[in-house]
């Protein structure tokens, strides 16, 4: 996941490391799209904010 201030750029691997789907979304929208995936580990950017 890689969160900027406005939408998030989210991409689904499977445990193999293969991309299931990759989106840009509202920051709003990442909840209801990664439990309606049963997304169980979540990995985020490391970056910071100035």
């Amino acid at each position: 996941m890689d969160v900027h201030k406005r939408f998030c750029d989210d991409t689904l691997v499977d445990w193999f490391g293969n991309v299931v789907e990759s989106r840009r979304m509202p920051r709003d929208g990442v909840y209801s799209f990664l439990s309606s995936r049963n997304v169980s580990l979540v990995v985020v950017e490391s970056s910071s904010y100035v």
